[in-house]
């Protein structure tokens, strides 16, 4: 069995935990502008005289731009200090927030969404950097906490809804949270400032070549890349139509915000449990990761059977399920090839977010046609078809075909390959 590829023997001296804090805050800021937007649809389409469709699609450009850019938020990972394009993803959210609550037209605030999801993507592979800096037996516990930041990334866009919107109007909202998101690019920046990337600290990296945006050895990396994205599906098609699942089962709308609310914390709290535990087997992640994801899916069956008693049991075993493997997967990435963190990052990214994209249009199609139930049921397959990819690379994992290719001697020359 092939082992995960461990950076460094010896154990590091955690100074970690400010760049880490900061990956937190980057992470909240940037995926803000979408969220919140979502929790204030109501609003938005009134205001703008458009509709909820348009603004699904609106918000499918967000998370659609944000893996289109992962490619070249990868490269500027290796170009920029991690502070500073950390601190530039959480500038321009800000001020992505500022204009969509000055907005008169769908067609602005399209084109601000897109500029916010570019925006998002400069996060992750930022966030690969920071994980370099961690030590191994704190790296799934630091990933699981990163991750809790989008696994909780409603809370914000709900405390502006519940605290702002409702009092205020949605201008309000947008203001302050344009407001709070802007005033963190400072603390962001000065707390990763001292983290740079390989080519900038000038610390060769032995297991790539300067041109590729898949790091080598990475044969599992497209199989969990993908199942990432089919999970991926399943997490955002629910977290979207949460609500109307909610009331469907005869809740009412007040009620099933405060479900939603309590599901966000539950989430970010599920993926920071789940680092913690996956900790003290780090070579087990992605066994964890399989079985969370088909928790998952027996939480969407039970939640499918419209029954309002098993609601809350079958969303409780969803979220514990659907949301909490994200951290753990990337953690077992950045062991299999820890010195392409910032690439596993952009990577990875581009499956969570290719799926986020497609989620809303997918889920909400299958509800208008065939009901939610069976749009639940359909959620489950793409969760098995997620958990299945993610088996088979870790089959390639195991059995040592990880996809590497002959170093060139130009290459030995240059990195100083070991043998």
């Amino acid at each position: 069995m092939t082992q995960m590829v461990n950076a460094d023997d010896k154990p590091k001296q955690c100074t970690c935990w400010g760049p880490v804090t900061a990956a937190v805050i980057a992470t909240f800021a940037a995926v803000t502008p979408g969220f919140t937007v979502g929790a204030l649809t109501d609003s938005i389409t009134k205001d703008l005289g458009t509709s909820t469709g348009i603004l699904g699609v609106a918000l499918a450009c967000f998370f659609a731009f944000t893996a289109i850019g992962s490619p070249f938020s990868v490269r500027l990972a290796k170009r920029l200090p991690t502070g500073l394009q950390l601190a530039i993803s959480t500038l321009i959210s800000g001020l992505v927030m500022f204009g969509i609550g000055d907005v008169s037209q769908v067609g602005m605030c399209v084109l601000l969404l897109i500029v916010g999801g570019c925006a998002n993507s400069l996060v992750q592979p930022a966030v690969g950097n920071i994980l370099n800096t961690v030590p191994q037996r704190r790296l799934s516990f630091t990933s699981g906490l990163i991750q809790a930041a989008l696994g909780a990334g409603t809370l914000p866009a709900f405390l502006l809804l519940r605290f702002v919107a409702t009092p205020y109007g949605r201008r309000a909202a947008f203001t302050v949270g344009g407001a709070l998101v802007s005033l963190s690019t400072v603390v962001v920046f000065l707390l990763a400032r001292n983290i740079n990337s390989n080519i900038m600290s000038g610390k060769p990296n032995t297991l790539e070549t300067t041109k590729s945006l898949v790091p080598a050895g990475a044969r599992p990396l497209y199989l969990w890349s993908l199942g990432a994205a089919m999970g991926s599906v399943g997490v955002t098609g629910v977290s979207s139509f949460f609500i109307p699942i909610a009331t469907s089962q005869g809740y009412s709308i007040s009620v099933a915000a405060s479900f939603a609310l309590a599901i966000s914390g539950l989430a970010g709290l599920t993926r920071i449990v789940a680092g913690l535990i996956a900790d003290q087997r780090p070579n087990s992640n992605v066994v964890l990761v399989i079985w969370m994801m088909l928790l998952g899916m027996i939480g969407l069956i039970t939640v499918s059977f419209h029954i309002p008693n098993l609601f809350l049991v079958g969303s409780f075993v969803l979220v514990i399920g659907l949301y909490g493997w994200n951290g753990l997967l990337v953690s077992a990435a950045v062991r299999l090839i820890p010195e392409s963190s910032a690439k596993i990052l952009g990577w990875l990214q581009m499956g969570f977010f290719t799926g986020a994209t497609f989620a809303p249009l997918v889920f909400g199609l299958l509800m208008s046609a065939i009901g939610i139930r069976w749009a639940l049921l359909a959620a489950a397959v793409f969760v098995i078809f997620g958990a299945l990819l993610i088996i088979f690379g870790e089959r390639f994992r195991r059995k040592g075909e990880l996809g590497v290719r002959e170093p060139s001697t130009r290459d030995v020359q240059r990195w100083d390959i070991p043998h």
